[in-house]
């Protein structure tokens, strides 16, 4: 094992064995510190831990040479201070309220590596994570989407306001659960529309994901923004925000939605993000408001909705399972950290 891949391992095991609420951490010897200059910010518990840290490096040191320690040390720099850097993250959580709406790990909870995704996928509920997390809709979401190779979906929530404001005073950017990837490195973000209510949410949740806001102002490497949900048969009050929406039941369209982005990007993705969208739009249940002009009555209703693109439908069908006996669902859930609602 490379030395920086085995420094990163050890400071995730002792992570570990702090125990929630805690994070320790060494300081980088390219900082002016040595490894054996411990602030130990975990509990009595983690003494050994520790004890065994300074040990491993000094045996290191003594094996190889103060100099040549010094240089592999060196050498490993870089991934050393992004440890640090996650360990920030990590004491930024436990210092707010519920710091397990943030954490992820949860029993049950799916990670697959960049080897083997193709595509990726944030499902994104605009509420917190007590809320979202007894959505049913999302674990079953969750579970067909990650049975697809190549597929990785993850889950993020929206942060309370405490977290919030932390995040917008250090420009942190919010992050999934399972990865803690940037909603901006993702191939989809997709939200539920659930209540009205939660429209505000995922305009915030957006702006801190690092994502434009509006539909035209994103460029070729932004994620596209899916919507589905109860909310989405009256979708213009969002239309300005979202690249395409699911219309009806999700589980069988979701795949297929996924497969054609993966036939797309082997193809060297043609047409760029108007090229996917006009084969996205293909699919029975998938609305693009972008192909459509909406016209308005003097009291503000809609008079017309007239398509603008040859390949999108007059008119979009909604999506149902014909038969429910198909529809596999998750018998290993992911069990929550802490009461949900």
């Amino acid at each position: 094992m490379a030395r920086a891949d085995y420094c990163i391992e050890r400071r995730r095991r002792f992570r570990y064995l702090a125990g929630s609420g805690h994070y320790f951490h060494v300081y980088v010897p390219c900082a002016g510190k040595y490894w054996n200059d411990c602030w130990d910010y975990a509990s009595y518990r983690c003494a050994a831990a520790v004890y065994e840290l300074r040990s491993e490096f000094a045996d290191y040191e003594y094996a190889v040479g103060r100099a040549a320690a010094e240089h592999q040390y060196a050498a490993s720099a870089a991934a050393i201070l992004e440890e640090e850097q996650y360990g920030k993250r990590i004491n930024d959580r436990y210092t707010q309220q519920k710091p397990a709406r943030y954490t992820g790990g949860e029993f049950n909870s799916i990670v697959k590596s960049p080897e083997e995704t193709e595509v990726s996928i944030a499902l994104a509920f605009p509420d917190i994570y007590e809320v979202g997390m007894s959505y049913l809709g999302f674990k079953i979401l969750y579970h067909i989407l990650n049975l697809e190779n190549g597929v990785a979906a993850e889950r993020v929530y929206a942060p309370w306001v405490d977290l919030e404001a932390k995040m917008r005073a250090d420009a942190i950017p919010l992050r999934t659960l399972e990865t803690e990837k940037i909603l901006q490195d993702f191939d989809f973000v997709g939200f539920t529309l659930q209540y009205e209510l939660s429209y505000t949410n995922i305009l915030n949740m957006l702006d801190l994901g690092r994502i434009p806001v509006k539909t035209e102002e994103r460029t070729e490497k932004d994620p596209f923004i899916i919507v589905g949900g109860p909310c989405v048969y009256n979708p213009e009050p969002l239309a300005d925000f979202f690249d395409l929406a699911v219309v009806g039941e999700g589980e069988e369209v979701m795949v297929e939605l996924m497969e054609a982005y993966k036939k797309w990007k082997r193809e060297g993705k043609p047409g760029g993000r108007q090229g996917f969208l006009r084969c996205a739009v293909k699919l029975k249940g998938i609305y693009v408001p972008s192909f459509y002009d909406v016209a308005y009555n003097e009291d503000g209703t809609v008079a017309a909705v007239v398509a603008n693109c040859d390949a999108a439908p007059a008119a979009v069908e909604k999506r149902v399972i014909s038969d429910m006996n198909t529809v596999n669902y998750p018998t290993a859930p992911i069990v929550p950290f802490g009461e949900i609602v």
